[in-house]
């Protein structure tokens, strides 16, 4: 069953690791590897909520407006939420949680990866004195017929050298 936790319109969905918002009247997915932080703000005298969601963007680096248009792709920097009371509390909680869901999977996928690479030990030459090769060049068959006396085999083959 979907786990989806729907809070003052923005929803958290924990199956798909994803966060869906309210933007210009449509709900928005955004995967949460591109959610770089969220901050909660309360105002006691007020008892206005703020949340700030902050995404990776290319060029996260360079001072531009909240939406950064590049090669005619429209990238948002952050969404800011308001509410009177306490409810962005929950979402909030919900989005770190989600967060570090995925991180601790990514870890595991990693540690995973690095366990089925594990550098093998390089292989050793046999003790001085043992012999490091065979010589098949005239090998000597033995078969399992002599004492049952297997008739259709050659006598030479069936009794060895």
């Amino acid at each position: 069953m979907n786990q989806i936790t729907v809070i003052s319109q923005i929803s958290v969905d924990f199956d798909r690791d994803a966060i869906v918002v309210p933007i210009g009247g449509s709900l928005v997915p955004f995967h949460i590897s591109m959610v770089k932080n969220v901050t909660k703000t309360a105002q006691a005298e007020t008892a206005v909520t703020t949340l700030f969601i902050n995404f990776f963007v290319p060029g996260g680096g360079l001072p531009q407006a909240d939406t950064l248009l590049l090669n005619g792709k429209t990238f948002i920097r952050d969404i800011c939420f308001r509410t009177i009371g306490d409810h962005l509390s929950d979402v909030f909680r919900h989005i770190n949680e989600l967060k570090k869901r995925y991180a601790n999977r990514l870890t595991e996928a990693r540690n995973r990866a690095k366990m089925d690479n594990v550098p093998q030990e390089p292989l050793r030459v046999s003790a001085p004195g043992r012999p490091t090769h065979f010589n098949f060049s005239s090998p000597f068959w033995r078969s399992s017929c002599e004492a049952v006396g297997c008739q259709h085999l050659p006598k030479s083959i069936s009794q060895g050298p």
